[in-house]
């Protein structure tokens, strides 16, 4: 259940990212010819990869004082999931607005990280490596699903003429990922370690 908790909760705005070019200018109702909207997607980027390395500090930090990863992942994957509410609809928000989103939701994809402790806690020493390792195949599995997934989605919508529809419904699968992530955070269990 930490391998697929991994595959909902960290690759969708990884996925969502590679796409800025399109969505942030159809989010901002800008032509993708304007000079400004491309400086704006990498801005997105950089605003995202900022909140998730300040996140995966604080992450820790916060399931360390609250002597808790499984509560302290379940609520980074419900914000997370709940995060991706603007894109599924059709938020407008001025540049600012949407890279103060794009960090918030950076903050909220380090949830994740928990999944490796937990491995490693729930398991035998001589066992944590190993069962750490399967738990990383996460985010391999959500790379070899989501990316060519949404791929043929916005391939389709292409060949159809209905670009705008098919990031809709690439969108709205990213979201369900991140969902069922946070879904699958139900099925962890936790074991406190005697100190």
């Amino acid at each position: 259940e930490l391998m697929v908790n991994h595959v909902g909760v960290t690759r969708p705005l990884v996925q969502y990212m590679e796409g800025m070019d399109v969505t942030v200018g159809r989010l901002r109702g800008e032509d993708r010819g304007n000079p400004l909207f491309k400086l704006g997607a990498k801005l997105g980027l950089r605003a995202a990869e900022f909140g998730v390395a300040f996140g995966s500090v604080v992450v820790g930090i916060v399931s360390d004082r609250l002597g808790s990863r499984r509560g302290v992942m379940r609520i980074y994957a419900l914000l997370y999931a709940l995060s991706w509410l603007p894109w599924v609809l059709h938020a407008q928000w001025p540049l600012p607005a949407t890279l103060a989103w794009f960090v918030l939701m950076g903050l909220l994809i380090p949830g994740f990280i928990l999944t490796w402790a937990v491995a490693k806690d729930v398991n035998r020493p001589e066992h944590s490596g190993i069962a750490t390792a399967v738990v990383n195949l996460g985010i391999f599995l959500g790379a070899g699903i989501l990316q060519p997934l949404v791929g043929v989605v916005l391939d389709r919508g292409r060949a159809a003429g209905d670009l705008a529809g098919a990031w809709d419904r690439g969108i709205l699968l990213m979201a369900g990922a991140a969902a069922f992530g946070a879904l699958m955070t139900l099925l962890v269990r936790e074991q406190r370690k005697s100190t």
